[in-house]
């Protein structure tokens, strides 16, 4: 069906692909390699063998239009088109695109759109994508190329390929039928760091080392088991969580408060853990005073609240004490110089006075000490330390004796404590529980100096005898106005606690001054009573005071009685069968745990009278229990009429 006919043509040297247009209208080509069955096609050659392509012999069939004219015919649109030179198709990947470092971690991955562009190919044509893993583990996805050769694909499933070395693989076709392809590699790491934080310089306080309640305001935050080249940073939130701020390892004087902290690590790759986080409460505040409470005890002799006994076995206990909080006792023989640890229960206690005092050890280690108490051990057969004996002449009690050069008087049988007169003592109060001006250092027979009390009456005023005498010292006036012998504007203690007085004292750095009088209150019906800024003095202008209030028997208060330690007010309700009277044991204690006590009655009348103030100096005599006047035998028979 028609002859064959060859065109032999001379090429430029160079590469030349096998394909012949046939259309120009629809840029469809064919395939125009050699065929040897039909003896049709194209022969490239090179004819001076330097590897280069430089002719081509074509092999056409003449009668392809059924004409078998002997020219080809209905093949060749333009000859310019047969065997044409054409750039072979490139591809390239852009690792950039989604690892700059060449690390594919776990975040990158998330988010990665793998890209890159492709020359000579054309609109449209298939770029085929494979990643393989060490493991050869590989998956393949398909994307084409826009009309600038560039081309994309996101939503890769990572989860198919093992941390490690990724093998990419690229390949391209372009609309000639040549197949460029490409490869590359890159590192998948989607593995996060291991964080484990840890403490350095960490003293865990108090009586478990594992609960992270402590004193220690110092330490170092670090972590365990840190991957080479990873970085650590610290968080801390103090309001449980709620927020975290960022924080150094180092720790340096924490306020009091709950801490929470935590560690971020990122490893080489980028990958980023954050470690659970550990509370830490730093606790530097003192715990709650726990009050001493000795039972089993029995205030033997006359008065069962003064502390004075034979009994030489009893138990040492404490209410109010904080939650968690460890107590421990303290004994001192020497009026409290030297302090001894001693345990709960008291047995077999020699002869003489012993001061108690509880330890309160909280949580964190922080210790507080307690108020002070005084139990004074006497045989029977000895008289009570300190004490004088009365003597009798006839029918008349002659209470003194006389003792180097001194004319001791000794009230024991009415109960009243009172300083002695003749040393020139600040602290130095009146019978009747009030201040005045410095006593004399002597007393003189003239008792210029009572006059100075005013409105009390001389005490050797038209005094005939002793009994005379007791009855000559009440008020004049008892509508007197009260004589306050402080001024509003006098120093006090700082108003972070209870005020009390500042001023001068001999030994201790917190004394009773005025103390606090008895007081009756009705039954049935709410009262008040504020503790005067006198009750107490101490040294120090910066002094913190804070008050406590106990049952001088060391029972528990009723629940009708309540006390604000830090404004000094006494709060009362109490009932119809409520006790006549109440005897309460008042302690000062400022910030170093230096306190004193003083006792006070408080007495509940049924007949809801209104409550009263400070007793008369005979009220005094006749509700007390004793009083010791100490001065020159000779003054003080001078003044009492008595030889």
């Amino acid at each position: 069906v028609g002859q064959i006919q060859r065109i032999d043509l001379r090429l430029p040297e160079g590469q030349y692909n096998t394909y012949f247009k046939v259309s120009a209208a629809t840029q469809s080509v064919w395939a125009f390699t050699w065929d040897a069955v039909s003896g049709t096609g194209a022969v490239f050659s090179d004819s001076n063998g330097d590897g280069q392509t430089d002719t081509v012999s074509l092999f056409i069939r003449d009668g392809g239009r059924g004409d078998d004219d002997g020219v080809a015919d209905g093949v060749i649109v333009d000859p310019g088109f047969v065997a044409m030179s054409a750039a072979l198709p490139e591809i390239n990947l852009d690792l950039s695109s989604f690892t700059a470092d060449r690390v594919l971690n776990a975040q990158e991955s998330s988010t990665a759109l793998i890209r890159g562009t492709s020359s000579s190919v054309g609109l449209g044509r298939t770029v085929l994508l494979t990643l393989t893993d060490s493991a050869q583990n590989s998956i393949t996805a398909q994307t084409t190329t826009n009309a600038l050769g560039e081309w994309s694909y996101q939503a890769l499933n990572w989860n198919q390929l093992a941390n490690g070395p990724i093998q990419v693989s690229l390949q391209v076709t372009n609309i000639y039928g040549a197949t460029a392809s490409r490869s590359d590699s890159f590192n998948l790491d989607r593995s996060p760091p291991s964080a484990v934080l840890s403490f350095q310089s960490f003293n865990d306080s108090g009586s478990s080392n594992a609960d992270w309640l402590t004193q220690d305001r110092n330490f170092t935050l670090t972590a365990d088991n840190v991957e080479a080249g990873a970085a650590i940073a610290f968080e801390v939130s103090s309001d449980n969580g709620a927020s975290w701020q960022s924080t150094g390892a180092q720790q340096f004087n924490l306020p009091h408060g709950s801490y929470m902290f935590r560690a971020i690590l990122t490893d080489a790759a980028g990958n980023s853990a954050t470690s659970s986080s550990r509370a830490v409460v730093v606790d530097t505040q003192a715990p709650t005073p726990a009050n001493l409470v000795i039972i089993d005890l029995q205030d033997s002799g006359s008065s069962n609240a003064d502390w004075l006994t034979q009994d030489r076995n009893f138990t040492l206990t404490a209410d109010n004490v904080e939650a968690g909080a460890a107590i421990a006792f303290e004994v001192s023989s020497d009026n409290g110089a030297s302090w001894q640890s001693t345990g709960a229960q008291q047995s077999n206690l020699s002869d003489g006075r012993y001061l108690f005092r509880v330890v309160t050890t909280d949580l964190a280690g922080n210790i507080r000490l307690g108020s002070t108490s005084s139990v004074t051990v006497t045989s029977p057969s000895a008289p009570p330390p300190d004490k004088k004996t009365s003597t009798w002449a006839g029918n008349e009690l002659r209470p003194f004796t006389q003792s180097n050069q001194f004319l001791e008087m000794d009230f024991s049988a009415f109960g009243f404590d009172a300083r002695r007169l003749d040393h020139a003592d600040p602290l130095w109060t009146s019978l009747k529980g009030e201040l005045p001006q410095t006593a004399q250092p002597v007393l003189r027979a003239d008792t210029q100096w009572l006059d100075t009390l005013k409105p009390k009456a001389a005490w050797d005023s038209s005094v005939a005898n002793t009994r005379d005498w007791m009855n000559a010292g009440q008020d004049r006036d008892i509508a007197q106005p009260k004589v306050d012998w402080f001024a509003a504007d006098a120093p006090k203690t700082r108003a972070g606690g209870f005020q009390v007085m500042v001023m001068g004292l001999d030994k201790e750095r917190i004394a009773v001054l005025r103390g606090q009088p008895d007081h009756q209150v009705p039954a049935n019906e709410k009262s008040l009573i504020r503790i005067a800024a006198d009750a107490f003095a101490h040294t120090s202008a910066d002094a913190e005071i804070r008050l406590t209030l106990t049952r001088a028997d060391r029972q528990a208060l009723p629940k009708w009685l309540s006390f604000d330690g830090e404004t000094g007010e006494l709060f009362l309700d109490p009932p119809a069968d409520s006790p006549p009277e109440l005897a309460l044991m008042l302690t000062a204690i400022d910030q170093d745990g230096e306190n004193t006590s003083t006792v006070f009655r408080i007495q509940v009348i049924k007949a809801d009278p209104a409550p009263q103030g400070r007793m008369s100096f005979s009220d005094k005599l006749r509700n007390a229990s004793g009083v010791t006047l100490t001065s020159s035998a000779p003054l003080i028979g001078s003044m009492l009429g008595h030889a």
